[in-house]
């Protein structure tokens, strides 16, 4: 393994690290966010928590209309994060395959 390979590496768990802290953090504005009088969670909501298919961060589970306007703005950016975060690491083990083959 070269310096090349492990720079790379090292960049990209650095940016894996930063994106999955962002979404936590953005996730709780979204849980603090709640407007009043509405609960978070919905028992159907557990379900889909537990589900494997598909990594999602805690704020992207509350629904929409359970929170209040600067929620629904932080929910947002936990998309966007979550988006990025999914194509970061795709983006990321393509070019380690190639890197390392």
């Amino acid at each position: 393994m070269n310096w090349l390979q492990i720079g790379f590496v090292l960049f990209w768990v650095a940016g894996l690290a930063f994106l999955f802290a962002r979404a936590l953090n953005y996730s709780r504005l979204v849980l603090n966010n709640i407007a009043p009088g509405e609960t978070c969670w919905e028992p159907s909501d557990f379900r889909l928590f537990f589900s494997f298919r598909r990594f999602r961060f805690f704020g992207n589970y509350v629904e929409p209309s359970h929170l209040t306007d600067i929620g629904r703005e932080y929910q947002k950016r936990v998309r966007e994060t979550d988006i990025i975060a999914c194509f970061w690491t795709l983006g990321g083990l393509v070019a380690l395959a190639i890197l390392f083959s």
